[in-house]
């Protein structure tokens, strides 16, 4: 434990504090370049209500407080913080009260995909809930063989849709093992959106992907405000940025809160996959 305060000083770069203020400082500090936030209170694998019960609240809170600042922002939630691992059900109805207190502020929820364990769940809830609710979106991850299944029963309910590679360690089973075929995965599934979606997030840092993106935005005739570009609090920021100034809507996620070591360990992990993969091309 000693070593926290050394471990939070290097994961600053990734998170914007452990505060709601923190956050909205940042994400305030992002609209001034005409970048929104994407703001994430970090906490998953909750397996009691009390503690789900206080990650509700907070976002609920953190809604009003989006509204009494009019900072520019989405929210974006893990299930496994909303209760998936206590009960579907119950995890649903937090979903629900979230993407309802969301309406009626006018704001828009993001749905954060987390390991292939919890993925039909998350799908499944989702694609549900599309029947009511227009302020929500998912995120599907490119690394996972299931995806374009997943895409089509996504863009079936006219749902919203964020594409990532994806964090997590997969088995071969499931999951593509070399960059290469992610990266081919990413771009075939990003050519269905472009072709049958309606607005969706190109989230990636990867150039090759984000210049193919551009050049379907041009081939299908989508203007800079048809679909969104995503990227994480510290990584590639000036690309980011250099999208918006642009004319390309552009959104930064934004992590806060006490929970930020299981994050942290995430941003680091694909830092080095990424050198590695650097060194034996």
């Amino acid at each position: 434990m000693r070593l926290d305060p050394l471990v939070y000083w290097f994961a600053q770069r990734y998170i914007a504090g452990t505060t709601q203020e923190d956050a909205l400082d940042h994400v305030d500090s992002l609209n001034e370049n005409n970048v929104k936030g994407i703001i994430n209170r970090l906490g998953e694998h909750t397996t009691d209500r009390d503690t789900v019960e206080q990650s509700v609240l907070a976002y609920e809170d953190l809604l009003e407080a989006l509204d009494r600042t009019e900072v520019t922002a989405d929210i974006s939630v893990k299930l496994t913080q909303l209760g998936l691992l206590v009960d579907t059900e119950y995890c649903r109805e937090q979903l629900e009260r979230l993407a309802e207190h969301a309406d009626a502020l006018e704001r828009f929820i993001w749905i954060d995909m987390e390991s292939s364990d919890h993925t039909e769940e998350t799908v499944s809830l989702y694609t549900d809930l599309c029947a009511d609710h227009d302020n929500i979106g998912i995120t599907l991850q490119s690394v996972l063989q299931r995806s374009e299944n997943d895409l089509n029963r996504v863009l079936d309910v006219n749902g919203t849709v964020r594409l990532v590679k994806g964090a997590y360690t997969e088995p071969p089973s499931i999951a593509y093992q070399r960059q290469s075929a992610v990266r081919e995965h990413y771009e075939e599934l990003l050519d269905q959106l472009f072709d049958e979606g309606g607005h969706f997030a190109v989230a990636t840092h990867d150039r090759i992907i984000i210049r193919y993106a551009l050049r379907l935005a041009e081939e299908y005739g989508r203007s800079p405000d048809g679909f969104e570009f995503q990227s994480l609090k510290g990584v590639n920021d000036g690309l980011a940025h250099s999208l918006a100034v642009d004319g390309y809507t552009v959104g930064e996620y934004v992590p806060y809160g006490e929970e930020w070591r299981s994050y942290y360990r995430r941003r680091l992990i694909e830092r080095k996959n990424l050198a590695l993969r650097v060194l034996h091309r």
